[in-house]
């Protein structure tokens, strides 16, 4: 089964990917919005994904919901819980108090905000996904006319990992430190459980935010 996601590789829901579905049963597939996952299962390219819903901090992911209050014919097959963690990160001889901007997801923003204030980090830049802004930062010189070594991003410890000339400046920077992302695994259609798969054995309910 193909199977997408929000990436690309070392974003939250890239790394409950991996940790539930890296089996022989699927081909995972990352997408670059929220809004091509759906256009996917709407043309049948990948047949379930794997949506972020809600935060425990930041509430509902508004991409999510506009998509799923399009649609009628979602199925929710599975709940999931990941516990996020954030980190922020710089280019390598980075000092903290340097930093002037931070890029991330909307969503990363929001759980980060209490910390970005007293850090007196005023300037937000939001990206498609957590993954997608650190890469950026690994790649260019400036972001909005700022200077790389005055940025950041928001990510996990696993995306900032990824990058040889990316640091952590700080860990676990969410104002909650018992903050959580439900995830739904989704489809459109109607599907034969693969063998030795227990994920559909539940009864399949449809979903409405």
């Amino acid at each position: 089964m193909k199977l997408g996601y929000l990436g690309p590789v070392g974003s939250y829901s890239n790394i409950l990917t991996e940790k539930h579905f890296k089996t022989s049963e699927y081909t995972l597939h990352p997408h670059s919005e929220i809004r091509r996952l759906f256009e996917n299962l709407d043309n049948g390219d990948i047949d379930l994904a794997i949506i972020p819903i809600r935060n425990s901090t930041f509430g509902q992911v508004k991409e999510s919901a506009a998509e799923i209050a399009r649609r009628e014919d979602l199925i929710k097959l599975e709940e999931y819980q990941l516990k996020v963690e954030h980190c922020l990160v710089a280019r390598a001889g980075t000092k903290l108090e340097n930093i002037r901007l931070v890029s991330s997801h909307e969503q990363a923003l929001g759980q980060c905000e209490k910390y970005l204030t007293n850090k007196k980090i005023n300037q937000r830049i939001k990206a498609s996904s957590t993954a997608n802004a650190t890469e950026r930062l690994s790649n260019v010189d400036q972001i909005e006319g700022l200077d790389i070594s005055e940025c950041a991003s928001i990510c996990s410890e696993t995306c900032a990992g990824l990058f040889d000339n990316l640091i952590i400046l700080e860990h676990a920077i969410q104002d909650n430190k018992d903050n959580t992302t439900t995830f739904h695994l989704m489809t459109n259609k109607k599907l034969e459980r693969p063998q030795g798969d227990k994920l559909l054995d539940h009864k399949n309910d449809i979903f409405n935010l």
